[in-house]
């Protein structure tokens, strides 16, 4: 007798076999489109662009901080006169 779970019904083994196939020809796509002088130039030129974008955020958003906290303390500080005012001669 066989047993029970070594069976499986045609229908499931044409399933399996299709799932099988579509993963073989999703990697071997993958595989011609990653080997492609084109795409590879595209993909640098794309990274490259968002390299540029995240060093421009990180310096905007330093330089917004820096700005911030220059004129939290410039609120703060009390502003002190280089000269005197001149008084009235009675």
């Amino acid at each position: 007798m066989k047993h029970p779970t070594r069976h499986m019904s045609l229908r499931l083994r044409k399933v399996s076999r299709g799932r099988q196939a579509l993963s073989r020809e999703i990697t071997c796509t993958v595989k011609k489109i990653k080997d492609d002088p084109s795409f590879r130039k595209l993909a640098n030129e794309i990274a490259r662009h968002l390299l540029e974008i995240v060093v421009r955020v990180v310096v905007l958003s330093a330089v917004n901080q820096w700005v911030r906290a220059s004129l939290s303390s410039r609120q703060d500080a009390r502003v002190l006169p280089i000269r005197p005012k001149p008084t009235a001669v009675p």
